[in-house]
């Protein structure tokens, strides 16, 4: 059970989240130059980029998708902090936090309008990637990045579950181990946040040449500082004085929601021979936060009185593998991942604002039990694994039959732990239970849940393109999926939980996703193309923390298909692109989360008729 902070005598969600605004930004950078001898960079009269959302190098001209690229270049001029400042240069892109603000391991991202809706860990509905390494939609904070790939529909058929809405993938920067190619650079950032007080961030670049055309060591290094807006303060409203209300025992600070981040990224590149690359690469991040960056409105702007600890902190590393050996006409590509993300968040979950949901402040139970403490405070733990294998050969570009085969496979395994802790209420109500809930003497876990859940996919797909002519070209792809999920949730002695295990049954989901398309070169930088293709999500189960309030055991997997027609071109030799597309989207069996009512509130997730989306973007 858990009840939400009321104010001014109103039972409900009072709380806001609220975003700092940055007045000033002072950036201050400095560059180290390589030792050995200076080489001028060549120039170019083209701005072309190449991108690989087809698993293969192409001319992001070339590519019939609705694709956003940004490289280097443009993410230096956005002075891009986090991937929020990304996504907002992103046609059709939303970026939210689904998290405490300073953490960077809970985001949903909308794309066309897709969004992920349920609320379990695997819900999202975007997929995203770091290089080649699928994971969950999180800001990495990576800032050393070739590119960002911003992929719009779905892309199901080469990019598997969860890619339903598209994908957005952080292409770092490569170890180079070329001759002069020792280089790096360093920038710190001050600004100041409206409400609150100055933010600092520093951040640099390094790469080394170990052993020349090689071997090399790539690594960089990130800090931030975020001040916080939201004072915490100590406060009883007018009517729950009138009545004798014990005050509250916030603890009072300034700026209370401040934050800090640190993240690495490190890659060691070995390059035996032209034909062979192999890379290790890593990524390490940990974040905090000291309060939830809510304020209350009974209380205040910007003020908030929380009386207990409502901090949150994560850490999360990557390992990958990638290796690329070219056959002579076939290239053949293995990527080898590892992913672990470790989240603590705190909500407090007071209930001694009121006798349990009865809004009237005479029957507070601080009105009626003055100076007892009745703080309660739900701690959460989500852990996620994630190993993911792809193996795939590919033909190079010289012929007119381009084509790609692999084999996927993912085992994602996911904790959810529960526990709150609250006051003695036998011994202060003196009464052995209410409602139905038992209070046994002398306890204060309210709630002791924990929920496993391990989902395992295998897949098999492909790709080819034919071009009928030098301007027209025809492109089909499917892809093969058998995923099981197992799960299970248990309780131990709380309150409002008392003793249960339930295994839910396994599921199993097989089915195919396609994409087929047509596009044709109306000159030689003009391009009209039309896609439709599919995309899928994978049902799930449903846990209940609390055996009063039973929840639907599971639900189902939820599909789109997408219709499309654009146009696309470059002019000025590359300096200026376009692109229109307008496309069609039909989505079965939405899978939405569901609030339940008092007095449990708990969510769970369900399926959800069909919706249709229809827009054009650029």
């Amino acid at each position: 059970m858990k009840a939400t902070r009321a104010s001014n005598g109103q039972f409900g969600t009072r709380y806001r989240r609220m975003l700092a605004t940055a007045a000033i930004v002072v950036p201050v950078a400095f560059g180290l130059e390589s030792v050995a001898e200076a080489q001028e960079a060549p120039s170019s009269d083209s701005l072309e980029i190449v991108v690989t959302a087809q698993k293969r190098d192409e001319s992001l001209a070339d590519v019939p998708i609705s694709i956003t690229a940004l490289n280097d270049k443009r993410l230096d001029l956005l002075n891009a902090q986090n991937i929020g400042d990304y996504a907002r240069s992103v046609p059709s892109v939303d970026f939210q936090e689904s998290g405490a603000t300073g953490k960077r391991g809970e985001r949903e991202v909308y794309i066309r309008g897709i969004n992920a809706g349920g609320i379990a860990p695997d819900a999202d509905t975007t997929g995203f990637y770091i290089n080649d390494t699928p994971m969950r939609v999180i800001d990495p904070g990576v800032f050393d990045v070739e590119r960002i790939e911003v992929l719009r529909g779905p892309q199901g058929t080469l990019w598997g579950a969860s890619a339903m809405g598209g994908i957005i993938r952080v292409i770092t920067k490569k170890a180079d181990a070329s001759e002069g190619a020792t280089s790096g650079y360093a920038n710190g950032t001050i600004s100041h946040t409206q409400s609150g007080d100055f933010n600092y961030g520093v951040r640099g670049a390094l790469n080394l040449p170990l052993v020349q055309d090689k071997l090399a060591l790539r690594i960089n290094v990130s800090q931030r500082w975020d001040a916080g807006y939201i004072d915490n303060v100590q406060v009883t409203t007018p009517a729950a004085a009138a009545v004798g209300v014990t005050p509250s025992v916030a603890v009072p600070k300034k700026n209370a929601n401040d934050s800090k981040l640190f993240d690495t990224f490190a890659e060691l590149r070995w390059t035996p021979s032209p034909n062979v690359d192999v890379a290790v690469n890593g990524l390490y991040h940990r974040g905090s936060l000291d309060q939830m960056s809510a304020y209350n409105e009974g209380v205040g702007r910007l003020l908030s009185n929380f009386e207990g600890d409502t901090s949150a902190s994560e850490r999360y590393y990557l390992i990958a593998l990638p290796v690329s050996v070219d056959l002579g006409g076939v290239k053949a590509y293995s990527s080898t991942s590892y992913y672990h993300q470790n989240v603590v968040d705190r909500e407090e979950t007071t209930e001694g604002n009121f006798l349990f949901w009865d809004p009237t402040p005479q029957n507070s139970l601080r009105a009626l039990f003055p100076g007892n403490d009745f703080v309660s405070v739900a701690t959460n733990f989500r852990r996620i694994n994630i190993f993911a294998q792809e193996l795939r050969l590919s033909s190079d570009n010289t012929s007119r039959l381009q084509w790609l085969v692999g084999y996927f496979f993912q085992n994602k395994k996911y904790g959810i732990e529960q526990h709150e802790v609250g006051p003695d209420y036998a011994n202060i109500l003196a009464v052995p239970s209410i409602f139905g809930f038992a209070f046994p003497a002398g306890t204060s876990t309210l709630v002791h849940a924990f929920a496993n859940i391990s989902v395992r996919e295998h897949a098999f797909f492909g790709s080819a393109t034919y071009s009928l002519t030098d301007a027209l070209k025809v492109t089909g792809g499917i892809r093969w999926f058998d995923i099981k999920r197992e799960s299970g949730s248990r309780t131990e002695a709380g309150v409002f939980t008392g003793n249960t295990n339930r295994p839910n049954p396994d599921l199993k989901d097989q089915g195919t996703t396609w994409r087929a398309s047509i596009d044709y070169n109306v000159a030689k930088s003009q391009m009209i193309y039309a896609t439709a293709s599919t995309g899928y999500r994978n049902g799930g189960s449903n846990f209940t923390l609390n055996p009063v309030c039973p929840v639907p055991q599971d639900y189902k997997s939820d599909s789109i298909k997408n219709y499309e027609v654009g146009t696309k071109g470059t002019w000025a030799n590359g300096h200026v692109t376009s692109s229109i597309a307008a496309y069609q989207i039909d989505w079965s069996g939405i899978q939405q989360s569901v609030r339940g009512s008092p007095p449990c509130f708990n969510g769970y997730t369900a399926n959800f008729g069909k919706a249709k989306i229809k827009g054009i973007s650029s």
